[in-house]
Parts: structure tokens; C-alpha cells; sequence
């Protein structure tokens, strides 16, 4: 199989030229938005709001379940709503192994599909794994990744943000807080706070350091957030360029946008701000990195590094968060579970010790990607829970913490999945 190739620094040239031209090396910072309870500009020596922290003390994983799941199906050949990612329908969902090696104790058999009578004519023809034993495979828990749980919104929403104490929902002129119970899920009530501090739908969203931090195009707005209640909004100093659906993330001392794309092209961008001690966000700066990540939040960060997605899932870059401002990478190729038939990475996050893509057709799937925190990227990909009802991709993702949160294609139902033994 051919190498893929990352994409070249100076395929983005001309891109990196128009932005420096348009935005200069040192952000506007604005005002704060005025308001009846605002404290003002950002005071250096505030304290820090305490939050109760999600737990990350998950290190064991359960034995791996790598087989064909054995699923019921219809339709052969395809790739059915039920299959998980990798898989095709024969007589039960089997794991495609035309360009794949079958899993311990199944081998790769040829399978054809025929007509019945004196003359069979072949219709179809694939190589998929035979020999896998037991019930079929349930759609969780998986693989370190529990099942899913369904949560009904009362209102579309365009973005998910997950938080200490709530999974926010956002879209234009209203803002939905799903507080979250004991077990991190969803209680199932909904907390309607309103407009945001903008009319449009934000880009991205982030709750760290005791803040809701939203991003539209370039500007950054910030309140104070406990469960599902937010101060007064404060305009903090806005990027250098306006990036559409990036990846907002926290790496501790610093805020960092990276992923997504400038007019339609991936962004070569990675925009870092140092956060003060109540949360104020400092100056922004940015760097034109090579390799470039693929459009649409795939980037992480995972332990103490920085993660870019690239090339389908294939490419994996990172860079040590103390190389911040301007990481420096290095690149591993580590190659999901399964690529066939299915579009992967539709979105990518961090659950805890672990890298998590989010699949798209024929149903909502997930893989996992154990990360050591010395030793980085194991060399294995994980197949995690899977959501058969939804047949088309999602619209956004988010995790926080151990926690997943996937906003369904239909813009009112919010999947739940957590890291667990």
C-alpha cells in the first residue's frame, strides 16, 4: 500500500501570506463587555475558582476484544448501521480483510454471493474474517469506552462544550446547561440561560480554569462558570486569525486553537495564549506548523503533548507541552483499527489516557488509542461503543475529563460515553 503523504508547507504558502497580511503579529485586545455585574479588566493576582476536577485516575484497561462482532445484518457487501468500523455484511457482520490482517483465530476467507440454480452467476465477491466465536458483540461497553446514553435536547444546538458540572449547548442567540449528575452523565433536566454574548453561533467552545470560554472567528468571550451557572461575559484578547471549527484546548498555563480550517483549507495555524490567574486570557501568538492537522477539531491534547490528526487517522503529530508557544513536533504513523468502508475521525479528543476518534457512516463509532504518559501512542488502536441508531455523522464532538459527549445529526440528542476499566 502506498504511503500517504502529509501535506506540504508550501501548498499553504499563499494562504500564510494573505493571513500575515491581514492580521498582524500582535492582537487587539478589547474591552470588557460592559454589564450591570462586570468586575472589569482581568486582576493578576485573583484566585483561581476551585472545580471539582473529572476523574483521570483510570489506568487499567479491560482485556481487548478484537474480533469480527458477529452482528446481524442486512444487506451484502455494505456496511450497515450495527457493523463496527472496519466490518461489511456477509451472513453477520465480519471484518473486511482485503487490505487488513484478521484478528487472532479467524482467518481470511473469500466469500461470493451467488445466484441458486444449474448456471450460479457471481454477484459480489469479498475476503472477510471467518472463525470468530461466541454471542455477537454488544454496542458497549467496548474496549475501555462504556456505552452509550441518550440525553434529548429541547432546542437544536450547533456545538457541544463539556464542562466540570455540565455539557453546554450552544447555537445562535441561546445557550443550553445540561447539568451532570454523580455518574458524570446528563440528569436529563436542561437549564435554558439564554443569548450568549454574541447573536451568531459560536465556532468553539471550552470550560477551563473555572471559565466557559467561547470563540467566534477571532474573538474570545469568557464567564465565570459553577454547574450551570455563568457570571457576566467578558471580552478577552482576541486571536490573531479567525480559524472556522477548530479545536479549543487546554494545556494548563496555556489556551491553544489549532486543527480546522482558513476559507475551506485545513489551518496550518497553532495559536497559543498564556491564562492569568482568574482566567483572563494574555496576548495571543501564532505559528505556521508543518505537518498541518486535518480540518474539523482533530487535535488533542493527551497527557503532557499536544496531539495533530492527519491524513485519515494514518498521521499522528505531537509536541510536548513545554515546547509552547511554538511546538515542535514529531510524527508517529499509526494506522486505526480499520479504515475500510468507513470514514474516520470525524472528530478528535482526549479521554484521559487515551486518543479517541469519533467515525461517521454507517453509524456513530469510536476508536481508542491508549497513550503511556512517558512513553506516548500505543501501537494498537482500540474499537470503542458504537451507536447504530445514528446513520449519519455527527455534528460536533467534545470530551472533558474521562467523557465523551457526541451531538447527533439531528441537533437535539447528545450521546454520553465515559473511560472506564
Amino acid at each position: 500500500m502506498d504511503t500517504p503523504r502529509l501535506p506540504s508547507p508550501v501548498a499553504c504558502a499563499w494562504v500564510w501570506v494573505a493571513l500575515a497580511a491581514c492580521h498582524p503579529d500582535t492582537p487587539r485586545v478589547s474591552s470588557p463587555i460592559p454589564s450591570p455585574t462586570d468586575t472589569g479588566p482581568a486582576d493578576d493576582t485573583a484566585t483561581v475558582p476551585t472545580t471539582t476536577p473529572s476523574t483521570c485516575a483510570i489506568t487499567a484497561w479491560p482485556p481487548l476484544i478484537d474480533r469480527s462482532s458477529m452482528r446481524p445484518c442486512t444487506g451484502f457487501g455494505q456496511a450497515p448501521p450495527g457493523c463496527f468500523a472496519g466490518e461489511v455484511c456477509t451472513d453477520r457482520c465480519r471484518i473486511e480483510c482485503g487490505g487488513a490482517e484478521c484478528p487472532e483465530g479467524e482467518t481470511c476467507e473469500f466469500y461470493e454471493w451467488t445466484t441458486t440454480g444449474v448456471y450460479d452467476k457471481v454477484f459480489y465477491s469479498l475476503d472477510t474474517c471467518h472463525g470468530a466465536t461466541g454471542p455477537a458483540l454488544p454496542e458497549g461497553p467496548m474496549n475501555g469506552l462504556t456505552a452509550f446514553s441518550r440525553t434529548s435536547l429541547p432546542q437544536p444546538a450547533s456545538i457541544l462544550v463539556g464542562g466540570e458540572g455540565a455539557v453546554w449547548a450552544l447555537a445562535a442567540s441561546r445557550l443550553l446547561g445540561l447539568p451532570l449528575g454523580p455518574d458524570h452523565l446528563p440528569d436529563g433536566t436542561v437549564a435554558n440561560l439564554g443569548a450568549g454574548p454574541l447573536p451568531d453561533a459560536p465556532t468553539a467552545g471550552l470550560e477551563a480554569h473555572g471559565r466557559l470560554y467561547l470563540l467566534f472567528g477571532d474573538r474570545v468571550f469568557s464567564a465565570a462558570a459553577t454547574g450551570t451557572s455563568l457570571g457576566s461575559w467578558r471580552e478577552e484578547a482576541s486571536l490573531p486569525a479567525a480559524v472556522q471549527r477548530p479545536a479549543f484546548l487546554d494545556a494548563g498555563e496555556h489556551l491553544v486553537v489549532a486543527a480546522g480550517t482558513i476559507d475551506g483549507a485545513p489551518s496550518p495555524l497553532v495559536q497559543v495564549a498564556e491564562v492569568r490567574r482568574d482566567g483572563a486570557v494574555a496576548p495571543w501568538t501564532r505559528t505556521f506548523v508543518s505537518p498541518v492537522a486535518d480540518g474539523d477539531r482533530h487535535a488533542a491534547i493527551v497527557g503532557d503533548e499536544l496531539v495533530l490528526l492527519a491524513v485519515g487517522g494514518h498521521a499522528i503529530h505531537r509536541a510536548p507541552l513545554s515546547t509552547l508557544p511554538e511546538p515542535e513536533f514529531e510524527s508517529v504513523w499509526s494506522q486505526p483499527h480499520a479504515l475500510a468502508r468507513q470514514e474516520v475521525a470525524v472528530a478528535v479528543g482526549s479521554l484521559c489516557d487515551a486518543l479517541v476518534i469519533v467515525g461517521a457512516e454507517p453509524s456513530l463509532s469510536t476508536q481508542l488509542l491508549p497513550w503511556d504518559p512517558t512513553g506516548g501512542p500505543d501501537q494498537d488502536w482500540r474499537l470503542g461503543s458504537l451507536v447504530a441508531a445514528e446513520t449519519r455523522a455527527p455534528l460536533d464532538v467534545t470530551t472533558h475529563g474521562s467523557w465523551l459527549y457526541v451531538l447527533g445529526a439531528d441537533a437535539t440528542t447528545v450521546w454520553s460515553a465515559g473511560r472506564g476499566p
